[in-house]
Parts: structure tokens; C-alpha cells; sequence
């Protein structure tokens, strides 16, 4: 029943988080053992924002669907690929759109010595649209703000690979992982009507985390470092994205028919580098990145063994960056209904309302997204 539970609770931090990253710890492999797992996640988000120029919006309805393969106990396939389509309405100074598929993503992972050691293997393959016109510019660029949290929020890249290699072990109820990764950038032409190639810097990562597992309680706690090579255009060093660093806890308590998910995740990013009179890359002069602050909580009623309701609540606090712009707050309230009709299909319904501010309160926010996430495993 325990397991159960606990499968049911991961179900619903995917649900709310996309198909984030996981980490490779104990709870990894906590899932039954299937041959398919499709996940069809149609979602819908809209924002305003409102400055004393002018007043935006801007909504994306977006089609990801995953598919995860297990062909073996240890082997494991995934691929990745969304439509989407994204209106900007610009107030004063028009409207323009968005719409295509995004690249696809493909992984292979394969477990070894007890599932101790995971190696993964992966692509992004440019099949979306990453050459774009002006309009189109306009709209990608509110798309890449990663605080308005857009599902869909890049169509297309170059060919990218990228490798890791994890190790996990257990005392009791405790886990330790240790993982890194390496991601090669690939180039490719990012405005219409130009030739000129835009190459974004390969990434190394490293991320240790530490997870215990009981009955009634789960914590969760993982903190990683990415660094950052140069980004080219044209072959030459134009930007060194400053290196990250990341942590999180989670915990998560049961007494039954209750259940309570806290969180929160603090993210630090050094100086970015930029070029000088002579073109070499030097850092900048004030740290133009601030400190972020995620926190969230999730408290879910089991209404019966196949239906559950979580209401949820959250914030994003980012400090002003050296330069003394760009700080931002917005909070959030929602719920995800859970229903799970047959034993290996489960229906879940997101809803959230968002309220905030960015540009160190000199832009006003407000927003809501809703969506469905359908998952078969067979």
C-alpha cells in the first residue's frame, strides 16, 4: 500500500513539473516494471503583463507526448516531441504567433552490477523550427524567460548530444547518488535570411543527492553544478553563460488519507562573460544574474483508491542582480484532480492561477494554466 502511494505521489510531481530531470537515487526505480509507458500531456497557459507603456499577453497551447520503452529490466528507451502553438499580442504594436513542432529528444539508459551504475545515451534532433523571422523572434523571446514557466518554451536547435553516467547505493532506508553528464551543443542558422551560425556552449554536470524512504515519510535532498562552455555566432566566442548551481529538498509526509509535499529549491548562477574591446571573453563588471528561490507544496486527500484531489500553492522569489534590475516575484495557487478509471490508466486534471511581478516590479503579472495529463502503462 506504501508503494503504492508513493508511485501515485510521483505521478504527481510530473504531472506538475513537466518531464523535469530526475535525479538517480533509491526511489528511481520505485515503479512497477512495464513494457510502455505513454504519457499525452495537452496543455494551456496565458500571461499579462502589464507596464505603464504597454499592456501584453501572451497564451501557448501545447501537445508534448512521452514515450518511455523498456524492452529489458535494465534498458530503458525515451522519446520526446511537442506541438505547440504560441500567440503574443503585442497591445499597441500588434499581434504575432508561434506554431510548430519542437525538436525531438531521445534517451537510452541501461543499468548494470545490481542497478547500481546507470549509463544514458542521448539526442536532440533538429526536426522543429529553429530558423525564424522577426515576428517570430518577438515571441521566442518571451518564451525563453524560464520564470513564466511556458511548457513549450523553444521549437528549434541544432543537433545536440549528450552522455551520462550515474552510481546509487543504499544502507537501510537511505540512498546515495553520485551522477555527471556531458551535452554537446550542436550549431544551427536561428534567424531567417541569414547565413550566420549560433553555436550554444557544451555543458558539464555534476549532481550528488541523498534520499531516505519509510512508510510514512520521504526527503529527498540533491544539489548540482552545471558549468558552461562559450556560445559562438560565426565560429567566434560572443557569451560565457555564468556556471550554475542548484539545490533542493523535498519532503514528503503520509497519514493516510492525507499526504503533505514541501519543497524548495535555491539556484545561484556566477557572472557571465562577455566580450571586451578585443573581442576576448572577460567577466562582467556586476554579477547580471540573481539569486532564485522556488517554494512549493502539494497536500493531496485520497478520496478513494482511484480518485485524489491536491490542492497546491508555490513561490518564485529572484533577487535583484548586481546591477540592481531584474528582480521578481510571483506566487501561485492550483490543484491537480487524480483519477486513475483502469489499473494502468491514470487521468490527471492540473489547474493553476499565477500573480507576480518581473523587472524588479516595473512589469506586472497575472496568468492561469490548465491541462490534462493522460498516462497509459502496459
Amino acid at each position: 500500500m506504501a508503494k503504492r502511494f508513493y508511485i501515485t505521489i510521483l505521478m504527481l510531481l510530473v504531472c506538475l513539473t513537466f518531464i523535469g530531470e530526475s535525479a538517480f537515487g533509491q526511489t528511481i526505480f520505485a515503479g512497477n516494471s512495464r513494457t510502455i509507458n505513454g504519457y499525452f500531456m495537452p496543455y494551456f497557459q496565458s500571461w499579462k503583463m502589464d507596464s505603464e507603456e504597454n499592456t501584453e499577453n501572451v497564451s501557448q497551447f501545447s501537445m508534448p507526448l512521452f514515450v518511455n520503452l523498456r524492452p529489458t529490466e535494465n534498458l530503458r528507451f525515451w522519446l520526446v516531441d511537442s506541438f505547440s502553438t504560441t500567440s503574443l499580442d503585442k497591445g499597441d504594436n500588434g499581434s504575432v504567433s508561434l506554431t510548430g513542432l519542437s525538436d525531438a529528444k531521445a534517451k537510452a539508459s541501461y543499468s548494470m552490477l545490481d542497478r547500481k551504475f546507470l549509463i544514458t545515451l542521448g539526442a536532440n534532433f533538429p526536426i522543429g523550427n529553429g530558423k525564424l523571422n522577426a515576428d517570430e523572434l518577438d515571441v521566442a523571446n518571451v518564451l525563453y524567460n524560464e520564470l513564466l514557466g511556458f511548457r513549450v518554451n523553444k521549437l528549434g536547435s541544432g543537433f545536440d548530444i549528450n552522455a551520462g553516467l550515474a552510481y546509487a547505493t543504499s544502507f537501510g532506508p537511505w540512498g546515495l547518488s553520485l551522477s555527471s553528464s556531458y551535452l554537446l551543443r550542436g550549431s544551427y542558422e536561428n534567424i531567417e535570411g541569414e547565413n550566420t551560425k549560433y553555436k550554444p556552449g557544451n555543458e558539464i554536470g555534476v549532481v550528488t543527492a541523498l534520499d531516505m524512504v519509510t512508510d510514512t515519510f520521504i526527503l529527498n535532498g540533491d544539489i548540482g553544478y552545471i558549468h558552461y562552455g562559450n556560445d559562438q555566432v560565426a565560429d567566434e566566442d560572443s557569451l560565457k553563460e555564468g556556471d550554475e548551481i542548484k539545490a533542493k529538498l523535498t519532503a514528503t509526509y503520509r497519514l493516510s488519507p492525507f499526504a503533505i509535499i514541501l519543497s524548495i529549491a535555491d539556484t545561484i548562477r556566477m557572472k557571465n562573460q562577455i566580450p571586451d574591446a578585443n573581442n576576448a571573453l572577460i567577466a562582467e563588471d556586476e554579477n547580471s544574474h540573481g539569486n532564485k528561490l522556488d517554494t512549493d507544496i502539494l497536500l493531496q486527500y485520497l478520496i478513494a483508491r482511484d480518485l485524489s484531489v491536491s490542492p497546491t500553492a508555490g513561490m518564485t522569489f529572484v533577487a535583484e542582480n548586481g546591477y540592481g534590475e531584474k528582480g521578481a516575484f510571483i506566487w501561485n495557487v492550483g490543484g491537480v484532480i487524480q483519477y486513475l478509471p483502469a489499473k494502468n490508466i491514470v487521468i490527471n486534471l492540473n489547474t493553476r492561477y499565477l500573480m507576480g511581478n518581473m523587472n524588479s516590479g516595473d512589469l506586472d503579472l497575472s496568468g492561469f494554466e490548465t491541462g490534462l495529463v493522460l498516462i497509459g502503462r502496459f
